[in-house]
Formats: C-alpha cells, sequence, structure tokens
C-alpha cells in the first residue's frame, strides 16, 4: 500500500515527465514510429525522463510508462528508446525502481463492458489493443503476476493471452491458461501486438481474436 508522500510523489513526477515529452522530439519521434500519437500518449500520461525527480537519474532520456489507477498512478516503468539493440550493447530495456511490486497495467480496461479481456506482455502492446478499440491489460512478464489479479479478470468471460512468441511469453502464456483458462492469441511468426497494430491497424488485431 502506497503511502500519501509516496503517492504525492509519483504524481509529481509523472506530471513532469509530461511536460518533458512536449520539449523532446527525440521521444516523440519514438512513439510516432510506434503508431502512438499525442491522444493515446495524453490518455496513458506517458512521459520522457528529461528532469529526473530524486532517485530517478537512472532512468534520464527513457519513455517513463505509469500505471494509472482512478487514484492517480501507481508506479513507473522505464524504457529504454535509443536507436540500439539493447541486447547487443548490453542495455535493460526496461527498468524499474528497486522494490516495485507487479501491477496490471491499463486497470481502467477491468470496467469494460465486454465479454472478454486481452491480456498482453508489456505496456506498448496494451496501447495498441487499446487503440484498437479491444478491452486490454499487461503484464510485465511471469514474475509481475500475482495471485489477486485472478479476482480481477474474474468478471470477462473469456480471456486472451497475447504474449510475445519467444520463451518469455511462452511461459506468460502457460501461466494464464493454467491460472484464468486464457485461450492463446497467435501473432504472425516475429510479430506483436504492436508490430501487428503498425502494419494492418485495428482490423489486424481484431482479426487475432476468435469466438
Amino acid at each position: 500500500m502506497l503511502s500519501s508522500e509516496q503517492r504525492a510523489f509519483l504524481e509529481i513526477s509523472v506530471s513532469q515527465y509530461q511536460r518533458d515529452l512536449r520539449g523532446n522530439t527525440a521521444a516523440q519521434e519514438y512513439l510516432t514510429k510506434r503508431g502512438i500519437g499525442p491522444e493515446a500518449a495524453g490518455m496513458f500520461r506517458l512521459g520522457v525522463v528529461d528532469s529526473p525527480a530524486q532517485g530517478h537519474e537512472a532512468y534520464r532520456g527513457r519513455l517513463a510508462i505509469p500505471y494509472l489507477t482512478p487514484a492517480g498512478p501507481v508506479a513507473l516503468n522505464f524504457r529504454c528508446i535509443r536507436q540500439h539493440d539493447c541486447k547487443a550493447v548490453n542495455c535493460r530495456k526496461y527498468l524499474k525502481p528497486e522494490g516495485e511490486e507487479g501491477h496490471l497495467y491499463n486497470v481502467a480496461a477491468l470496467k469494460a463492458d465486454s465479454d472478454f479481456l486481452v491480456v498482453t506482455e508489456g505496456e506498448i502492446d496494451t496501447i495498441s489493443w487499446t487503440m484498437a478499440g479491444v478491452p486490454a491489460v499487461g503484464l510485465s512478464g511471469v514474475k509481475a503476476w500475482k495471485p489477486h489479479f485472478r479476482l480481477a479478470l474474474d468478471d470477462f468471460p473469456i480471456i486472451y493471452s497475447a504474449a510475445d512468441a519467444d520463451d518469455a511469453g511462452k511461459g506468460l502464456t502457460s501461466l494464464l491458461v493454467r491460472e484464468v483458462g486464457a485461450r492463446p492469441i497467435r501473432y504472425e511468426r516475429g510479430m506483436d501486438g504492436n508490430d501487428t497494430w503498425l502494419s494492418g491497424g485495428a482490423g489486424a488485431l481484431r482479426g487475432l481474436i476468435s469466438g
């Protein structure tokens, strides 16, 4: 449970990083290349760390992705947006503050009037599915799963797992099949949710949902 001071710190940080994004053309170009325009960036309160809050100095230059709730942000994830292969240069693509607990991303989707919900692997894919008009939440991997998430997903008769086809993604899909009886979504070879959004738009993503 976050203290009032922690909640205030997160709100101030997220607001600052949103302001930083307005003046950072490189971060704006990164989002544009991912098919994320100003409206979606604003809805998800995306930012970039140009003026780091105390303790966030290591995240300078990274995309700031807040985990939002009706009461405000409860967590932040920071994504590298430099033009390099993170694995090749030993750069961690995502960084979180030490001790950060696992959260569902985009919990607003849990209020959707829908018979189904898509669970993705990561925030960018979640944003892509949401832009396609599909209710979606995200997990940053198997380790982010918490037992009480099962209750949060109970209102949806059908749960889809839209994870990547690599070992980590297969592990997440296996967990979701076991925990909530998820139906796996199969992307085209080498593609993920954002790739599919970029190549074919909403229709391509919605076409992956069956039944």
